[in-house]
């Protein structure tokens, strides 16, 4: 009996012993290859979204997450300058979300130096490290706000939208008007005086229509539709005085297509320019900017003294002659904000010689212009 029991013993200690050691020469082979340490070089950057590769960064901005476009089951991503802690985020999911006190810190501490992202992935039992993503962190800080309008992505369904804003240092976004609160009207074009948040002008449309204006505290809504207007203002740009906003008005409208990377379009049918004064409730327009062609896209030079904007022919066959993106060119108008005396239209590009399309500026012309 005691011969038994000991050998029994002896075979269950014996096949533990077999198992623990071939445990230990897994786990010896897994970590082996599970070391990252020993990565292949792929000699190529890795696929990510979105592409952030090689940006000029402001030193207060978001962390930059992103995903892994690559395949693998497990993900190894560490972020480092010339100073500061590195951050080394690895997990097996390829969304990377960097934590956000860890990155402010890192980009301060190499204010106008390079940060380096490096992205290692594990797959076919093996690490692959992909070329370094370098970011440069520049001296000057971002604006932290960003004020946009969000409306469903299909451009039917425009009943439930907003006006909201965004902190650029964090993700923390807050809405400064929706539509719930105007009976599902239309609210858009809103847009400040040199980004200054004290003066700003938005359009309500269908709903209790007209142009709401924010100015220094004060708040007034005022119809700009008059019987020698088409429409009431439209694409909106505030002179650098700050009391003057020049509008498009006109007849435009989306226009739906069968292109599955552009589904809408915009009409342009008829449009003309017009400058509002928001002191004396007033517009001043020209028949230099009021003509059978399109005037559209007002915008100031930086001293003021001249009026931009695009200028396209008369469309006379409908939709696929209206249409934006068609024979654009650039003109300007000298402008006198203290007589509020507009002068003669000039070409700046014309598009029929360039034999190109000029759409909008999308930056102030500077003083030279």
């Amino acid at each position: 009996m005691t011969i038994r029991q000991y050998k029994t013993a002896f075979s269950f200690y014996n096949k533990l012993v077999i198992l623990l050691v071939s445990l230990i020469f897994v786990m010896l082979l897994t970590s082996c290859n599970d070391n990252h340490k020993q990565a292949l070089e792929t000699n190529r950057a890795a696929s990510i979204f979105p592409e952030y590769y090689g940006s000029t960064l402001p030193p207060n901005i978001a962390p930059l997450n992103f995903i892994i476009k690559e395949p693998g089951s497990k993900f190894r991503v560490e972020i480092s300058g010339e100073n500061g802690k590195p951050i080394i985020i690895s997990q097996s999911s390829p969304k990377i979300k960097i934590p956000i006190n860890d990155w402010h810190e890192l980009l301060d501490a190499n204010t106008g130096r390079t940060i380096n992202i490096d992205i290692l992935s594990f797959a076919d039992k093996k690490w692959n490290k992909y070329n370094s993503i370098k970011h440069k962190i520049s001296t000057y800080l971002i604006d932290p706000v960003l004020v946009y309008r969000i409306v469903n992505a299909t451009y039917l369904k425009w009943n439930k939208m907003g006006i909201f804003q965004r902190d650029l240092t964090s993700f923390e976004e807050t809405s400064i008007i929706e539509n719930n609160s105007t009976d599902g009207g239309c609210v858009n074009c809103h847009t400040f005086s040199r980004n200054n948040p004290s003066k700003m002008a938005m359009h309500f449309r269908i709903v209790h229509p007209g142009t709401m204006i924010w100015n220094n505290g004060k708040l007034t809504k005022t119809n700009t539709k008059t019987d020698e207007t088409m429409s009431a203002g439209i694409y909106p740009a505030w002179h650098p005085a700050a009391i003057h906003i020049a509008f498009s008005t006109g007849k435009i409208s989306p226009h739906l297509t069968t292109r599955s990377n552009k589904p809408v379009d915009v009409a342009d049918k008829a449009s003309g320019l017009f400058v509002y004064n928001t002191e004396k409730n007033t517009i001043t327009t020209s028949a230099e900017i009021s003509t059978n062609r399109r005037e559209s896209m007002p915008e100031w030079s930086a001293n003021g003294k001249y009026l931009y904007f695009t200028s396209a022919p008369e469309a006379l066959k409908g939709d696929d002659e209206s249409l934006m993106h068609n024979r654009y060119s650039l003109m300007r108008i000298a402008y006198d904000q203290i007589a509020e005396k507009l002068g003669k239209a000039e070409m700046v590009i014309n598009a029929d010689t360039i034999e190109k399309v000029f759409r909008c500026q999308p930056l102030r012309p500077t003083e030279n212009l």
